[in-house]
C-alpha cells in the first residue's frame, strides 16, 4: 500500500498531495515525539501501540487540481450492511450506560460515537470520493489518508484544531449541532447547545492559558458545515517561551467536543464501553512543520474504506438533558456528510 494524504484547506480551489516515497512510515506514541519532525500527521482518539500517531514524510509535495474521475465499470451500488434497527439497538445499549455516567454524577459531559458500515457492489476510487467531498464541502477541511499502517481514509471535517505559525497559534471550540435547514426555518439555539459550547470554550480557555499569552476568544457564533450548523468560538494565542506547539497540541487533545468531562474520566470510559472502536475517528489529521506552518483538524465526518466496505463514524455530545432520540438523530445527520459522496 501507498503512503500519501492529499488534503484541501477550506475555501481552496486546489488540493496538496504529501507522498513518502521509500520506507517505513514513523509511529508515535504521542504529540512531544512530533518535535523537530515534519510531515502530515495522522493520529487516532487514543494513541497505543496498535493505533499509533503516523506521520508522513514529505519526499513529495505539491499542489494538484482537484479532477473526479468517472468510474470505470459504472455506477456502483452501496447499500447498509447490517439492519437500521441493529445499529439503533446497540446505539441504544450505548446511549444508556453513557448517559448514566451523567445522571450518577460521575461525568457532567460525554461523547457517544457510532459506526454505520456500507458495502459497494463494486470498488470506488478513493481519489474520487476525496474530489466528490472537495467539490460538495468547499467550507470543510477535507483529506485522503492511506499508509499500511492506519489503511485509507477520508475526512471532511469543520474543526481546526490547531493552526501555527511559530509561536503563533489560533484553535477553537465547536460544539453544538443542528440540522441547517432546522435552523433555517426558525429552530433557535436550547440550552443544551449553547451549554455544550460553554463546556468545550471554558476548557480551551484553561488549557491553554497554561501555556500560552496574549489569548483572545470570539464567539460563539453560529457556522454551516455542510448540511449542519454548529456553535463555533475562536481562540488566538502565543506559545510562552520555553513551550512549543507540541505542548499546546498535548494538551488540546482531546478536547470536550470529542471526549467529555472530566477528560480522563471520560475517555477511559469511551475507551472501555463504547460499542465500536473509534480507531482514528475523533483523533487529529493534518500538515505538521511543513513549509513553517502547522495547521491540524480534529478527525470528524469521517470513513475508512477497505476494498468495497466503507465505515462510516459519527458522535454527539451527551448533558443530562440529553435524550436518545434527537441523539440518534444528530449522529444520522453528520453520517450524511460521508454518505452524500457515496451515493451519487
Amino acid at each position: 500500500m501507498e503512503t500519501y494524504a492529499y488534503f484541501r484547506f477550506p475555501e481552496q480551489s486546489k488540493a496538496t498531495l504529501i507522498a513518502q516515497n521509500n520506507g517505513p512510515v514513523a509511529t508515535l506514541r504521542s504529540a512531544s515525539e512530533l518535535d523537530g519532525r515534519s510531515g502530515f500527521v495522522f493520529a487516532p482518539f487514543a494513541p497505543s501501540d496498535t493505533l499509533p500517531i503516523i506521520l508522513i514524510r514529505p519526499d513529495t509535495c505539491k499542489s494538484v487540481s482537484i479532477n473526479e474521475q468517472p468510474p470505470a465499470s459504472g455506477k456502483a451500488t452501496i447499500a447498509p450492511l447490517t439492519s437500521k434497527e441493529n445499529e439503533l439497538g446497540a446505539y441504544t445499549a450505548d446511549f444508556n450506560r453513557f448517559h448514566h455516567q451523567i445522571e450518577n454524577g460521575d461525568l457532567s459531559k460525554i461523547v457517544l460515537a457510532r459506526v454505520s458500515t456500507l458495502v459497494s457492489s463494486a470498488k470506488v476510487s478513493p481519489y474520487t470520493l476525496f474530489c466528490r467531498a472537495c467539490n460538495m464541502y468547499p467550507h470543510l477541511f477535507v483529506a485522503l489518508v492511506s499508509t499500511p499502517q492506519t489503511g485509507t481514509w477520508i475526512v471532511a471535517t469543520p474543526e481546526l484544531l490547531l493552526s501555527a505559525t511559530e509561536k503563533e497559534c489560533e484553535t477553537m471550540a465547536l460544539a453544538g449541532t443542528m440540522k441547517a435547514a432546522d435552523y433555517k426555518n426558525g429552530s433557535g439555539w436550547t440550552e443544551k447547545e449553547y451549554q455544550e459550547q460553554k463546556f468545550v470554550s471554558l476548557y480551551i480557555n484553561s488549557v491553554i492559558s497554561q501555556i500560552a499569552d496574549n489569548i483572545t476568544e470570539d464567539g460563539p457564533e453560529t457556522i454551516t458545515a455542510a448540511d449542519l450548523v454548529h456553535l463555533r468560538t475562536k481562540f488566538s494565542f502565543t506559545i510562552k517561551d520555553g513551550q512549543n506547539v507540541s505542548d499546546a497540541l498535548a494538551a488540546l487533545h482531546p478536547t470536550p467536543a470529542v471526549c467529555g468531562l472530566p477528560k480522563n474520566n471520560a475517555m477511559d470510559f469511551i475507551l472501555k464501553s463504547e460499542h465500536s472502536p473509534r480507531k482514528y475517528y475523533s483523533g487529529f489529521l493534518g500538515p505538521w512543520a511543513v513549509k513553517q506552518s502547522t495547521s491540524l483538524y480534529v478527525s470528524l465526518r469521517c470513513m475508512h474504506i477497505n476494498d468495497r466496505i466503507f465505515d462510516l463514524y459519527a458522535g454527539g455530545g451527551l448533558l443530562k438533558q440529553s435524550t436518545l432520540s434527537k441523539e440518534w438523530e444528530e449522529t444520522e445527520a453528520k453520517l450524511n456528510t460521508m454518505k452524500n459522496i457515496l451515493y451519487v
